[in-house]
């Protein structure tokens, strides 16, 4: 009888063990799918239109968006220099979530990524939010698009009079692109070296020096008394390439103005990347995008980068006036959703944070429980206990130390090449797996004591994995993770998978010798 429950037990314990491998990576492959929701988040519609005309408008601009162009190498160029004598640059914030699709929408529509729901490269759908270019499509502008990826158009499709796909990253966009009312240039060539080199090669800062002769050349094309060009970026590279995170050298970057309209100022006060669509409203002449970030908001730098002289004054005036009632607008209904009369967004975000908070707080709890249930069934000690607690927490704060030093980042930078993530961060998990195991059969010499410390390990895996699921959502929803738990399910994938492993071997290898014995 004894035999047959330890046959039990064993069986049960390699089927508890497969599971976790399967669930790990079903959480792990599924994430970057959970991740967007096209449907957004608090969207405040708000319609508005321009009342009062511009004294000068541009008679054509240009957008240009140069893909993974960190801010210290934005800054050597000798283009931006020169904008920056006849305009004005700035650093920019492009925010917690530096990946390409979420922030060309984010830079598009002023609405922060929490609420448009723009969260990755792979979801094709259109976003709920409006954007500038859809602005002055409805305006009757015609606005063109000249990029590598068809992104810009299925972020924002039956806006674009004509959209240039150049599949050929080396080719240069400034000749190629069609200029006209409004058009988007889109060159790629930086962010394809920073993904392949990282941005401390000497690729990297050739693509960049390349962009920067081509751009030169086309700023000289330009007429600056009529032509408007603003220059920006989504995001920078780490060093050793990728991005994603919000560390300095991904999430800054540099945007330039110069033209009609644009304030010559020597100044660089930093702006924030929400900034950018709101102040091509205003100096285009155009209505802003009715979903923009109003109400603890960074409209304010506008009033920095526009000249009210150029535009006139009672243009400005009236174009404050729209951003308050933009502001008023957005507080009525944050009263709303909060309860009250008016409202602010940091309200809403504590509000639903706290909530997320709470399953994380009862995670805990459930994770005292199991590890409450293991040491009673097996009668320990509180000293056996507490060693045993420190082994499993051992192994799992050296997986996420020793994971962030050869990473170099605890964020959605350090994955850049999905390749190259999987095999280091296996790599890391199974030797330290191994090696705890190692200590563990030293001190115990146990293979029964060390299978079961082994599953209650992983068990607590299990339950960290199910319960980001129940505090997030699926889709992912509002607010945000923080960006190590925005993070943690690649990890968590790595680390259940490798640790469930050796957990089935171990399995495996106790329930051979039984069946062996008996």
């Amino acid at each position: 009888m004894k035999s047959s429950r330890l046959s039990i037990l064993l069986f049960g314990s390699l089927c508890f063990a497969i599971t976790t491998i399967v669930v790990a990576y079903v959480v792990a492959d599924g994430y970057i799918d959970r991740l967007p929701n096209h449907q957004g988040y608090f969207l405040v519609p708000v319609e508005n239109t321009v009342s009062i005309a511009p004294v000068r408008s541009p008679k054509r601009t240009a957008f240009v968006l140069i893909d993974g162009l960190g801010l210290e190498f934005a800054r050597d160029m000798q283009a931006a220099k020169t904008l920056s004598r006849i305009g004005q640059c700035h650093p920019t914030d492009a925010g917690s979530l530096t990946i390409s699709r979420p922030m060309y929408t984010v830079i598009s529509t002023g609405v922060e990524v929490d609420r448009t729901g723009a969260r990755n490269n792979d979801d094709t759908a259109p976003v709920p939010v409006q954007s500038i270019w859809q602005v002055a499509n409805i305006a009757g502008l015609n606005v063109h698009a000249a990029s590598a990826l068809p992104w810009w158009d299925e972020l924002f499709p039956s806006t674009f009079a004509s959209y240039l796909r150049q599949p050929d990253e080396s080719a240069n966009l400034f000749a190629q692109a069609k200029l006209g009312d409004l058009s988007i240039i889109h060159p790629l060539r930086v962010d394809s070296a920073g993904h392949k080199y990282g941005s401390a090669s000497q690729e990297y800062r050739d693509a960049v020096a390349l962009t920067n002769t081509e751009l030169s050349a086309f700023i000289e094309s330009l007429n600056f008394e009529t032509d408007l060009l603003i220059v920006t970026a989504d995001h920078g590279h780490s060093a050793s390439g990728g991005h994603g995170g919000p560390l300095p050298d991904v999430s800054q970057v540099l945007t330039c103005f110069a033209g009609p309209g644009v304030l010559a100022s020597s100044e660089a006060s930093p702006i924030d990347a929400k900034t950018i669509a709101p102040t091509m409203s205003v100096l285009l002449g155009l209505p802003f995008p009715k979903h923009m970030r109003a109400g603890e908001d960074s409209l304010d730098q506008i009033w920095t980068i526009v000249d009210p002289t150029s535009l006139g004054v009672s243009y400005i005036s009236q174009r404050h006036k729209d951003i308050e009632g933009f502001r008023q607008a957005n507080s009525k209904q944050l009263g709303q959703w909060l309860g009250h009369d008016e409202g602010l967004w940091s309200e809403l975000y504590s509000r639903e944070g706290r909530t997320q908070s709470l399953w994380w707080a009862a995670t805990i709890l459930l994770a005292l429980v199991v590890l409450a249930c293991s040491y009673r069934l097996r009668k320990f000690s509180v000293k056996r206990a507490g060693l045993s607690l420190v082994w499993i927490a051992t192994i799992t704060v050296t997986i996420v130390i020793l994971y962030g030093f050869v990473r170099g980042t605890l964020d959605f930078t350090s994955i850049n090449l999905r390749d190259e993530f999987i095999n280091a961060s296996v790599s890391i998990c199974l030797s330290v797996g191994v090696i705890g195991l190692a200590i563990h059969a030293f001190f115990w010499r146990s293979l029964h004591t060390m299978l079961a410390d082994q599953l209650t390990l992983i068990a607590l895996l299990l339950l960290v994995g199910v319960m980001h699921f129940v505090a997030y959502g699926v889709p992912l929803g509002f607010p945000m993770p923080g960006r190590f738990m925005l993070f943690l399910p690649f990890l968590y994938g790595a680390m259940g998978i490798s640790l469930g492993l050796l957990c089935t071997l171990l399995a495996g290898t106790s329930l051979a010798l039984h069946f062996r014995k008996t």
